[in-house]
Protein backbone atom coordinates (compact mmCIF):
# COMPACT_ATOMS: atom_id res chain seq x y z
CA UNK A 1 0.00 0.00 0.00
CA UNK A 2 2.71 2.22 0.80
CA UNK A 3 4.58 1.76 -2.47
CA UNK A 4 1.29 2.28 -4.57
CA UNK A 5 0.82 5.80 -2.40
CA UNK A 6 4.36 6.21 -3.51
CA UNK A 7 3.82 6.17 -6.77
CA UNK A 8 0.31 7.97 -6.94
CA UNK A 9 2.16 10.89 -5.25
CA UNK A 10 5.22 10.76 -8.29
CA UNK A 11 2.53 10.79 -10.47
CA UNK A 12 0.84 13.74 -8.91
CA UNK A 13 4.50 15.36 -8.92
CA UNK A 14 4.67 15.44 -12.34
CA UNK A 15 1.42 16.88 -13.20
CA UNK A 16 2.09 20.27 -11.14
CA UNK A 17 -1.95 20.93 -12.29
CA UNK A 18 -3.44 19.27 -9.38
CA UNK A 19 -6.45 20.39 -7.47
CA UNK A 20 -6.05 21.08 -3.51
CA UNK A 21 -8.45 18.87 -2.57
CA UNK A 22 -7.33 15.59 -4.94
CA UNK A 23 -3.60 16.82 -3.28
CA UNK A 24 -4.88 16.97 0.53
CA UNK A 25 -6.78 13.46 -0.06
CA UNK A 26 -4.13 11.76 -0.84
CA UNK A 27 -2.37 12.26 2.29
CA UNK A 28 -4.93 12.53 4.70
CA UNK A 29 -6.43 8.91 3.84
CA UNK A 30 -2.50 7.55 3.79
CA UNK A 31 -0.13 8.00 6.62
CA UNK A 32 3.18 8.69 5.12
CA UNK A 33 6.37 7.79 7.36
CA UNK A 34 8.44 11.53 8.16
CA UNK A 35 11.37 10.54 6.24
CA UNK A 36 9.19 9.85 2.77
CA UNK A 37 7.47 13.08 3.20
CA UNK A 38 10.55 14.77 4.06
CA UNK A 39 12.40 12.90 1.01
CA UNK A 40 9.91 11.62 -1.28
CA UNK A 41 7.61 14.55 -1.75
CA UNK A 42 10.34 17.27 -2.04
CA UNK A 43 11.84 14.90 -4.64
CA UNK A 44 9.16 14.03 -6.78
CA UNK A 45 6.90 17.23 -5.88
CA UNK A 46 9.48 19.68 -7.36
CA UNK A 47 9.11 21.26 -3.82
CA UNK A 48 11.51 22.70 -0.70
CA UNK A 49 10.89 21.87 2.58
CA UNK A 50 11.33 24.99 5.10
CA UNK A 51 12.69 24.88 8.61
CA UNK A 52 9.18 24.97 10.25
CA UNK A 53 7.63 21.93 8.38
CA UNK A 54 5.74 22.88 5.44
CA UNK A 55 6.93 22.60 1.80
CA UNK A 56 6.54 24.85 -0.81
CA UNK A 57 5.62 23.16 -4.39
CA UNK A 58 6.14 25.19 -7.22
CA UNK A 59 4.05 24.63 -9.64
CA UNK A 60 3.29 26.76 -13.40
CA UNK A 61 2.08 30.56 -13.81
CA UNK A 62 3.11 31.62 -10.83
CA UNK A 63 1.40 29.84 -8.31
CA UNK A 64 2.46 27.62 -5.31
CA UNK A 65 0.92 25.11 -3.10
CA UNK A 66 2.06 25.64 0.44
CA UNK A 67 1.93 22.76 2.59
CA UNK A 68 1.78 21.93 6.41
CA UNK A 69 2.66 19.07 8.34
CA UNK A 70 1.45 17.79 11.34
CA UNK A 71 3.60 14.96 13.27
CA UNK A 72 1.83 12.51 14.59
CA UNK A 73 4.07 11.14 18.34
CA UNK A 74 4.25 7.25 18.71
CA UNK A 75 5.96 7.08 22.21
CA UNK A 76 7.36 10.10 21.84
CA UNK A 77 9.05 9.94 18.87
CA UNK A 78 7.26 11.38 15.93
CA UNK A 79 6.57 8.57 13.42
CA UNK A 80 4.16 10.44 10.96
CA UNK A 81 3.81 13.49 9.47
CA UNK A 82 0.39 14.42 7.85
CA UNK A 83 -0.41 17.92 5.94
CA UNK A 84 -3.07 19.80 7.87
CA UNK A 85 -4.04 22.43 5.30
CA UNK A 86 -2.65 23.85 1.52
CA UNK A 87 -2.73 27.15 0.63
CA UNK A 88 -3.40 28.53 -3.18
CA UNK A 89 -0.65 31.66 -3.09
CA UNK A 90 0.37 33.73 -5.95
CA UNK A 91 4.07 33.52 -6.61
CA UNK A 92 4.60 37.47 -6.77
CA UNK A 93 7.36 38.88 -9.22
CA UNK A 94 7.80 42.01 -11.24
CA UNK A 95 5.16 40.70 -13.73
CA UNK A 96 2.22 40.01 -11.15
CA UNK A 97 2.70 43.56 -9.76
CA UNK A 98 3.09 45.49 -13.35
CA UNK A 99 -0.83 46.45 -13.71
CA UNK A 100 -0.84 49.91 -13.35
CA UNK A 101 -3.95 51.75 -14.17
CA UNK A 102 -3.41 55.09 -15.88
CA UNK A 103 -5.87 58.52 -16.03
CA UNK A 104 -9.19 57.58 -15.67
CA UNK A 105 -9.31 53.69 -15.78
CA UNK A 106 -9.34 53.43 -12.11
CA UNK A 107 -12.81 55.14 -11.63
CA UNK A 108 -14.18 53.15 -14.49
CA UNK A 109 -12.70 49.72 -13.13
CA UNK A 110 -13.97 50.44 -9.95
CA UNK A 111 -16.25 53.03 -9.38
CA UNK A 112 -17.64 52.03 -6.09
CA UNK A 113 -14.54 53.41 -4.71
CA UNK A 114 -15.35 56.80 -5.36
CA UNK A 115 -19.54 56.87 -5.65
CA UNK A 116 -20.11 54.33 -3.44
CA UNK A 117 -21.56 52.07 -5.52
CA UNK A 118 -23.47 51.82 -9.28
CA UNK A 119 -26.90 51.99 -8.29
CA UNK A 120 -29.56 54.71 -7.68
CA UNK A 121 -27.51 55.92 -4.78
CA UNK A 122 -24.08 56.16 -7.13
CA UNK A 123 -25.75 57.56 -10.01
CA UNK A 124 -27.03 60.80 -8.13
CA UNK A 125 -23.32 60.96 -6.14
CA UNK A 126 -22.68 62.46 -9.64
CA UNK A 127 -25.20 65.50 -9.38
CA UNK A 128 -23.64 65.98 -5.78
CA UNK A 129 -20.19 66.46 -6.83
CA UNK A 130 -20.53 68.69 -9.57
CA UNK A 131 -23.50 70.76 -7.55
CA UNK A 132 -20.85 70.71 -4.85
CA UNK A 133 -18.23 72.19 -6.68
CA UNK A 134 -20.78 75.23 -7.60
CA UNK A 135 -21.66 75.19 -3.62
CA UNK A 136 -17.94 75.60 -3.00
CA UNK A 137 -17.64 78.60 -5.12
CA UNK A 138 -20.68 80.06 -3.02
CA UNK A 139 -19.22 79.25 0.48
CA UNK A 140 -16.37 81.15 -0.41
CA UNK A 141 -17.86 84.43 -1.62
CA UNK A 142 -17.22 83.76 -4.98
CA UNK A 143 -20.76 82.45 -6.62
CA UNK A 144 -24.16 83.78 -5.64
CA UNK A 145 -26.45 81.89 -8.10
CA UNK A 146 -26.39 78.10 -8.88
CA UNK A 147 -28.98 76.58 -11.45
CA UNK A 148 -29.59 72.95 -11.91
CA UNK A 149 -31.12 71.23 -14.69
CA UNK A 150 -32.75 67.77 -14.87
CA UNK A 151 -33.53 67.62 -18.93
CA UNK A 152 -36.60 65.96 -20.62
CA UNK A 153 -34.88 62.69 -21.18
CA UNK A 154 -34.47 62.21 -17.39
CA UNK A 155 -30.73 60.77 -17.77
CA UNK A 156 -29.05 64.13 -18.33
CA UNK A 157 -28.07 67.21 -16.20
CA UNK A 158 -26.98 70.26 -16.71
CA UNK A 159 -25.03 72.07 -13.29
CA UNK A 160 -23.79 75.86 -13.87
CA UNK A 161 -22.92 78.79 -11.23
CA UNK A 162 -21.50 82.32 -11.52
CA UNK A 163 -18.23 81.24 -9.77
CA UNK A 164 -14.72 82.48 -10.82
CA UNK A 165 -14.79 79.32 -13.75
CA UNK A 166 -12.50 76.43 -14.33
CA UNK A 167 -8.78 78.03 -15.08
CA UNK A 168 -8.53 77.25 -19.22
CA UNK A 169 -5.02 78.54 -19.62
CA UNK A 170 -2.25 75.91 -20.23
CA UNK A 171 -0.26 74.01 -17.70
CA UNK A 172 3.82 74.84 -18.54
CA UNK A 173 4.29 70.96 -17.22
CA UNK A 174 2.09 69.00 -19.09
CA UNK A 175 0.81 71.31 -21.69
CA UNK A 176 -2.67 70.94 -20.94
CA UNK A 177 -5.27 73.35 -20.14
CA UNK A 178 -6.46 73.97 -16.71
CA UNK A 179 -10.11 72.54 -17.73
CA UNK A 180 -8.59 69.15 -19.06
CA UNK A 181 -6.71 68.80 -16.05
CA UNK A 182 -9.21 69.36 -13.91
CA UNK A 183 -11.69 66.72 -15.90
CA UNK A 184 -8.89 64.30 -17.08
CA UNK A 185 -6.99 63.37 -14.09
CA UNK A 186 -7.31 62.02 -10.47
CA UNK A 187 -6.39 64.55 -7.20
CA UNK A 188 -5.82 67.49 -9.44
CA UNK A 189 -7.91 70.61 -8.35
CA UNK A 190 -7.63 73.74 -6.87
CA UNK A 191 -8.84 72.54 -3.14
CA UNK A 192 -5.28 70.90 -2.40
CA UNK A 193 -4.26 74.80 -2.26
CA UNK A 194 -4.65 76.31 1.23
CA UNK A 195 -5.22 80.00 -1.00
CA UNK A 196 -8.04 78.56 -2.90
CA UNK A 197 -10.36 77.69 -0.79
CA UNK A 198 -11.18 78.65 2.73
CA UNK A 199 -13.82 75.88 3.21
CA UNK A 200 -14.67 73.11 1.25
CA UNK A 201 -17.26 70.16 0.49
CA UNK A 202 -14.32 67.50 -0.89
CA UNK A 203 -10.78 67.84 -0.57
CA UNK A 204 -9.62 64.92 -2.56
CA UNK A 205 -9.89 66.91 -6.11
CA UNK A 206 -11.73 64.36 -7.73
CA UNK A 207 -15.58 64.96 -8.11
CA UNK A 208 -15.39 66.44 -11.62
CA UNK A 209 -12.85 64.13 -12.92
CA UNK A 210 -15.04 60.98 -11.98
CA UNK A 211 -18.27 62.30 -13.16
CA UNK A 212 -16.36 62.79 -16.59
CA UNK A 213 -14.81 59.36 -16.56
CA UNK A 214 -18.41 57.84 -15.54
CA UNK A 215 -20.08 59.76 -18.08
CA UNK A 216 -20.66 58.63 -21.92
CA UNK A 217 -20.75 62.38 -23.27
CA UNK A 218 -19.71 65.76 -20.74
CA UNK A 219 -19.50 69.03 -22.03
CA UNK A 220 -18.09 71.81 -19.69
CA UNK A 221 -18.32 75.16 -20.49
CA UNK A 222 -16.28 77.98 -18.92
CA UNK A 223 -17.07 81.77 -18.87
CA UNK A 224 -13.54 83.60 -17.52
CA UNK A 225 -11.52 86.94 -18.48
CA UNK A 226 -13.96 88.16 -21.16
CA UNK A 227 -14.26 84.77 -22.85
CA UNK A 228 -16.18 82.01 -23.12
CA UNK A 229 -14.28 78.58 -23.75
CA UNK A 230 -16.18 74.92 -24.40
CA UNK A 231 -14.86 71.43 -24.24
CA UNK A 232 -16.18 68.11 -24.62
CA UNK A 233 -15.40 64.13 -23.46
CA UNK A 234 -16.04 61.05 -24.07
CA UNK A 235 -16.03 58.52 -21.21
CA UNK A 236 -12.86 60.40 -19.49
CA UNK A 237 -11.20 60.98 -22.92
CA UNK A 238 -10.91 64.41 -24.44
CA UNK A 239 -12.86 64.53 -27.86
CA UNK A 240 -12.68 67.97 -28.90
CA UNK A 241 -9.94 70.73 -28.18
CA UNK A 242 -11.01 73.33 -25.99
CA UNK A 243 -12.39 75.65 -28.41
CA UNK A 244 -12.91 79.48 -27.12
CA UNK A 245 -15.63 81.42 -29.12
CA UNK A 246 -14.69 84.95 -30.99
CA UNK A 247 -16.91 86.87 -29.09
CA UNK A 248 -16.33 88.39 -25.99
CA UNK A 249 -18.84 87.95 -23.06
CA UNK A 250 -19.92 89.04 -19.73
CA UNK A 251 -19.89 87.32 -16.44
CA UNK A 252 -17.95 84.09 -15.12
CA UNK A 253 -18.63 80.86 -14.21
CA UNK A 254 -18.85 77.04 -15.19
CA UNK A 255 -21.27 75.03 -16.94
CA UNK A 256 -21.49 71.00 -16.84
CA UNK A 257 -23.79 69.14 -18.65
CA UNK A 258 -22.83 65.25 -18.60
CA UNK A 259 -24.99 61.53 -19.66
CA UNK A 260 -24.38 59.24 -17.08
CA UNK A 261 -22.53 55.84 -18.80
CA UNK A 262 -25.22 53.07 -18.90
CA UNK A 263 -22.10 50.62 -19.32
CA UNK A 264 -21.31 51.50 -15.81
CA UNK A 265 -24.66 52.11 -13.79
CA UNK A 266 -27.59 49.66 -14.05
CA UNK A 267 -29.98 52.35 -14.52
CA UNK A 268 -29.29 55.93 -15.60
CA UNK A 269 -32.81 57.71 -14.70
CA UNK A 270 -32.57 60.23 -12.32
CA UNK A 271 -35.27 60.85 -10.22
CA UNK A 272 -36.23 64.65 -10.10
CA UNK A 273 -37.66 64.31 -6.62
CA UNK A 274 -34.24 63.03 -5.04
CA UNK A 275 -32.09 65.98 -6.54
CA UNK A 276 -35.14 68.74 -5.92
CA UNK A 277 -34.55 67.84 -1.70
CA UNK A 278 -30.93 67.33 -1.44
CA UNK A 279 -30.52 71.42 -3.34
CA UNK A 280 -32.90 72.47 -0.95
CA UNK A 281 -31.02 70.90 2.13
CA UNK A 282 -27.93 73.00 0.59
CA UNK A 283 -29.93 76.52 0.31
CA UNK A 284 -30.63 75.67 3.80
CA UNK A 285 -26.87 75.16 5.01
CA UNK A 286 -25.91 78.32 3.00
CA UNK A 287 -27.62 81.07 4.00
CA UNK A 288 -28.04 83.63 0.98
CA UNK A 289 -27.43 81.72 -1.83
CA UNK A 290 -29.93 81.25 -4.58
CA UNK A 291 -30.17 77.84 -6.29
CA UNK A 292 -32.22 77.93 -9.42
CA UNK A 293 -33.85 74.31 -10.45
CA UNK A 294 -35.83 73.13 -13.45
CA UNK A 295 -37.04 70.20 -13.67
CA UNK A 296 -38.45 69.30 -17.11
CA UNK A 297 -39.47 65.49 -16.14
CA UNK A 298 -41.87 66.90 -13.97
CA UNK A 299 -45.60 65.75 -14.26
CA UNK A 300 -47.67 68.47 -16.09
CA UNK A 301 -44.69 70.30 -17.65
CA UNK A 302 -41.48 71.68 -17.11
CA UNK A 303 -41.42 72.50 -12.85
CA UNK A 304 -39.23 75.74 -12.12
CA UNK A 305 -38.49 76.41 -8.23
CA UNK A 306 -35.84 78.65 -6.37
CA UNK A 307 -34.76 77.79 -3.51
CA UNK A 308 -33.84 80.80 -1.45
CA UNK A 309 -33.29 81.42 2.59
CA UNK A 310 -32.29 84.15 4.37
CA UNK A 311 -32.20 82.72 7.93
CA UNK A 312 -30.57 79.91 6.71
CA UNK A 313 -30.83 77.03 9.28
CA UNK A 314 -33.26 78.76 11.23
CA UNK A 315 -35.94 78.85 8.53
CA UNK A 316 -34.68 74.54 8.05
CA UNK A 317 -35.15 74.15 11.66
CA UNK A 318 -38.63 75.57 11.62
CA UNK A 319 -39.07 73.16 8.68
CA UNK A 320 -38.47 70.33 10.20
CA UNK A 321 -40.46 70.75 12.92
CA UNK A 322 -43.09 71.00 10.68
CA UNK A 323 -42.74 68.29 9.06
CA UNK A 324 -42.16 66.05 12.11
CA UNK A 325 -45.29 67.56 13.88
CA UNK A 326 -43.23 68.38 16.39
CA UNK A 327 -44.48 71.38 18.80
CA UNK A 328 -41.90 73.54 20.33
CA UNK A 329 -41.87 73.85 23.99
CA UNK A 330 -40.89 77.45 23.97
CA UNK A 331 -40.74 79.92 21.53
CA UNK A 332 -37.93 81.46 20.31
CA UNK A 333 -35.33 78.49 19.39
CA UNK A 334 -31.49 78.83 20.44
CA UNK A 335 -28.75 79.83 17.89
CA UNK A 336 -25.47 81.05 17.96
CA UNK A 337 -22.88 81.29 15.78
CA UNK A 338 -18.93 81.21 16.26
CA UNK A 339 -15.58 82.06 14.03
CA UNK A 340 -12.12 81.07 15.29
CA UNK A 341 -9.57 81.72 12.85
CA UNK A 342 -10.55 79.45 9.87
CA UNK A 343 -13.19 77.66 11.48
CA UNK A 344 -17.27 78.47 12.05
CA UNK A 345 -19.76 76.55 13.72
CA UNK A 346 -23.19 77.30 13.49
CA UNK A 347 -26.33 76.01 15.50
CA UNK A 348 -29.65 76.60 16.29
CA UNK A 349 -32.23 73.95 18.23
CA UNK A 350 -35.34 73.85 19.88
CA UNK A 351 -37.25 71.51 22.60
CA UNK A 352 -40.56 70.17 21.45
CA UNK A 353 -43.09 67.64 22.99
CA UNK A 354 -41.35 64.94 21.15
CA UNK A 355 -39.64 61.81 23.60
CA UNK A 356 -36.65 61.33 21.18
CA UNK A 357 -34.20 63.82 20.20
CA UNK A 358 -33.46 64.62 16.33
CA UNK A 359 -30.12 66.23 14.99
CA UNK A 360 -29.22 66.76 11.94
CA UNK A 361 -25.73 67.60 11.17
CA UNK A 362 -23.04 68.61 8.34
CA UNK A 363 -19.65 69.40 7.51
CA UNK A 364 -18.66 71.93 5.13
CA UNK A 365 -22.22 71.18 3.42
CA UNK A 366 -21.93 67.69 3.87
CA UNK A 367 -24.17 65.33 5.36
CA UNK A 368 -23.43 63.70 8.25
CA UNK A 369 -25.58 61.16 8.97
CA UNK A 370 -23.17 58.94 11.38
CA UNK A 371 -22.77 61.96 13.23
CA UNK A 372 -19.06 62.56 14.72
CA UNK A 373 -17.19 64.69 17.07
CA UNK A 374 -19.29 68.01 16.51
CA UNK A 375 -22.18 66.39 16.83
CA UNK A 376 -20.64 64.66 20.36
CA UNK A 377 -19.58 68.12 21.02
CA UNK A 378 -22.68 69.72 20.81
CA UNK A 379 -24.31 67.54 22.89
CA UNK A 380 -22.08 67.89 25.62
CA UNK A 381 -21.86 71.18 25.54
CA UNK A 382 -25.84 71.10 26.43
CA UNK A 383 -25.13 68.65 29.15
CA UNK A 384 -22.69 70.80 30.57
CA UNK A 385 -24.83 74.27 30.50
CA UNK A 386 -27.71 72.48 31.69
CA UNK A 387 -25.96 71.09 34.91
CA UNK A 388 -24.45 74.15 35.75
CA UNK A 389 -27.60 76.17 35.34
CA UNK A 390 -28.97 73.81 37.91
CA UNK A 391 -26.52 73.99 40.09
CA UNK A 392 -26.25 77.45 40.92
CA UNK A 393 -29.85 78.17 40.59
CA UNK A 394 -30.27 75.36 42.97
CA UNK A 395 -33.12 72.93 41.25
Amino acid sequence: RRRNHRRRIGHVGRDHRIAVAHFCDHFLHAGTAKHELDVVAPRLLDGRQHADGHIVIRGPDRVDLVVFRQEILHHGKAVVAVPVAVLHVEHLDARTVDCRLEGLDPVRKRPGMYIGGVGSAGLHHLVWEVFDNGVDEAMNGHASEIHVTLHADGQSVTVSDNGRGIPTDQDKKTKKSGLEMVLTELHAGGKFEGNNYKTSGGLHGVGASVVNALSKKLVATVKRDGREYRMEFKRGKPVTKLLRKKQPIRGTGTTIYFEPDPTIFARVQFNGETIAQRIEVASFIHRGVKIHYTDETAEGGTSKVTFFHENGIADYLAKTLKDRKARPTHDAPFRFEKEVGDSRVECVFQWTDHTEEFIKSYANGIPTPAGGTHENGLRAGINKALRNYIEVHKL
